[in-house]
């Protein structure tokens, strides 16, 4: 994977150059966008803004979406370093309650 990595600058390139199943791929490839939207564009107009008026509904919404999408980038990560490592994989009830749990984290007041 390192050399993937080394030929490979982008995220999505070397998501690309992994040739994983499509399903996988395309879960990754919305974890990256949606990291990107976290780090880039979330804040954008919020910044020093405390006036705004902002949807908190919309607003939600939009970081519960985000939020689950990176939860489930870093499920098919932490579990290719498993199964790389040879250890076992973690039961799939267990994978959808940890989604859940970071999304409610993130979003809960």
């Amino acid at each position: 994977m390192t050399e993937i990595a080394d030929k490979h600058r982008t995220l999505s390139s070397s998501i690309s150059a992994l040739k994983l199943p499509k399903d996988i791929s395309v879960l990754l490839n919305d974890a990256n966008h949606a990291r990107n939207a976290v780090a880039h564009d979330l804040a954008k107009g919020l910044t020093g803004s405390l006036d705004i008026k902002l949807d908190e509904v919309s607003f939600t919404q939009e970081v519960s979406e985000l939020i689950f999408d990176l939860a489930y980038g870093d499920v098919i990560i932490s579990s290719t370093i498993s199964m790389l490592n040879g250890e076992t994989l973690p039961r799939a009830e267990f994978l959808s309650e940890y989604v859940e749990q970071v999304m409610r984290w993130v979003v809960e007041k």
